[in-house]
């Protein structure tokens, strides 16, 4: 994978980090938002049953006094009904949530109020807060909102239910509870138009309500806030609900908030948020895309390289197999030309009687097919180098079957090194070489029917090393390579100053001639 290619990935795995931190803070910013709206409408609803609940407990505590005053009292008996209203005054003075309140016998008829001077008898039996408590006498009630038949206001009736010694009904003290009271606790609470608020009975009748719009919307969810338990909220409708039961009182309280609204400011928050995510992610797939056309450029490129590469290396190859079968053509054709040459010369010297004549044309074939076997080595298809081993035995072999006499009985040793010459260095090492062998056996084996030749070609100190011995002990100055006046010593001076190396003779042990050349110089 390249560069850009790690670029591209990482500008997407950054780009989809991005995407990822921007949805996970708008989740986390939603979720914020959510406790915090949540816990305002809870704190409202508490608000709400605070206040509701002293106000009802006062009434309840009214009702309770009332119900003392008039117990064991029958209706028919009392005569005289100013002092009993008077008292009830002036329990509805002392509370400010009690508008009025009234005293109900058990055929279901009115018979006192705070207010009356005289006896009364109101017939209220179609009333539903007195079937309410007829049907469940004990504990307090609190009805829905009734225009009142003495005083025309709407009024929550809040009825306590009376039995006599024998504990059987014997009719109800009812306190009217004002719709300003509701509408004050709500004023105390709700604070924004996007709010409300709503009082419900035991029943799931709507007590009262803030806007009026939120009496419709708790008629809609009776059921669900009747299952709810105490501090519960719902959710329904695009608005969020707390549930409070009173403990004093059946009444619950509900308060609702707007979600809509609620969630305006995150809504805006995230809109901006993604207006700069999706910025980001259309600038980084700008880039992903330009950097993909980029790669996409740059494989087509390296793909025409690769295939230009290969078309220049296959047309290469083929050049360098045409040249490499060339190069052996003309190696076998110089061998063959020089084999030629060399069966020409061997047919003067058959001709000729001068045994000088045909000792100057031997070492002259000699020296060809020194050269000839040099190129022969290049036959094989080696990249034109060769190998030493395999043509010094073959000029030593040649040298002894030419110059070794029928009566004679030559040892000869060669120890060749696996060493590898370039052509025109491998000519050179092999002239030298068979003019050196070939002057050992002119002069230590002419006069003699056994003798010794020991022929070692090495590496040594990093020069390469010819050296060539026999055993006579005595040699005449011509006899050394680097004095005699012979054209074979002249040869071989001139190759080995030309490779800039060196002959030495040693004639301790014998006579032995050694030829170093660097070989630098001779792979050169």
């Amino acid at each position: 994978m390249g560069q850009r290619q790690i670029w591209i990935l990482a500008a997407t795995v950054f780009a989809i980090l991005c995407c990822v931190g921007a949805l996970a803070s708008v989740w986390r910013d939603h979720e914020t938002t959510r406790r915090l709206v949540a816990a305002e409408v809870s704190g409202r609803v508490d608000q709400l049953a605070a206040h509701a609940d002293q106000g009802l407990r006062n009434a309840a505590a009214v009702l309770t006094r009332a119900a003392d005053i008039v117990a064991g009292l029958d209706p028919d008996d009392v005569t005289d009904i100013a002092p009993l209203a008077l008292r009830l005054d002036d329990l509805v003075v002392g509370n400010p949530a009690v508008g009025t309140m009234w005293v109900v016998d058990r055929r279901g008829f009115t018979w006192v109020n705070n207010k009356a001077t005289t006896r009364m008898r109101t017939d209220v039996r179609d009333r539903a807060y007195l079937r309410a408590v007829r049907a469940q006498p004990d504990g307090l009630y609190v009805g829905r909102p009734e225009l009142g038949s003495v005083v025309p206001r709407m009024r929550s009736p809040v009825a306590l239910a009376l039995h006599d010694s024998k504990g059987r009904f014997a009719g109800a003290v009812v306190a009217g509870v004002d719709q300003g009271f509701f509408s004050t606790i709500y004023g105390r609470v709700l604070r924004d138009p996007n709010s409300g608020a709503a009082a419900l009975n035991a029943a799931g009748e709507t007590l009262a309500a803030a806007p009026p719009a939120m009496s419709g919307r708790v008629a809609g969810l009776a059921m669900r806030i009747a299952a709810a338990a105490d501090g519960d909220r719902i959710e329904a409708d695009g608005w969020l609900y707390a549930v409070r039961r009173l403990d004093d009182a059946p009444v619950t309280l509900v308060a609702a908030t707007d979600l809509g609204v609620a969630f305006a400011d995150w809504k805006a928050r995230s809109l901006r948020l993604g207006a700069i995510g999706a910025v980001t992610v259309l600038g980084f797939a700008l880039l992903t895309l330009h950097g993909l056309r980029a790669v996409r450029r740059e494989e087509a490129t390296a793909a025409d390289l690769r295939h230009a590469n290969e078309t220049l290396e296959r047309r290469v190859a083929e050049r360098t197999h045409t040249v490499e079968l060339l190069f052996r053509e003309l190696n076998h054709r110089v061998k063959n030309n020089l084999q030629i040459i060399a069966s020409l010369l061997r047919l003067q010297i058959r001709r000729t009687t001068d045994p000088g004549v045909k000792a100057v044309l031997q070492d002259s074939v000699n020296r060809v097919f020194a050269i000839a076997d040099v190129h022969g080595e290049l036959e094989g298809g080696r990249d034109g180098s060769v190998r030493l081993a395999t043509y010094v035995g073959r000029i030593v072999d040649r040298i002894c079957e030419a110059m070794r006499k029928p009566d004679q009985t030559i040892d000869v040793t060669v120890a060749v090194e696996d060493v590898e010459l370039p052509l025109d260095r491998a000519v050179l090492v092999a002239i030298a070489l068979n003019e050196t062998v070939t002057n050992a056996f002119k002069h230590a084996f002419s006069d003699r029917a056994h003798g010794r030749l020991d022929i070692a070609v090495r590496i040594d100190a990093g020069d390469l090393e010819i050296a060539v011995a026999n055993d006579v002990a005595e040699a005449t100055a011509e006899d050394a390579p680097t004095r005699g006046s012979g054209l074979g010593a002249q040869i071989v001076d001139m190759l080995v100053r030309q490779m800039n190396g060196s002959v030495v003779v040693d004639r301790d042990a014998g006579y032995r001639v050694v030829i170093r050349v660097p070989v630098d110089a001779v792979a050169a």
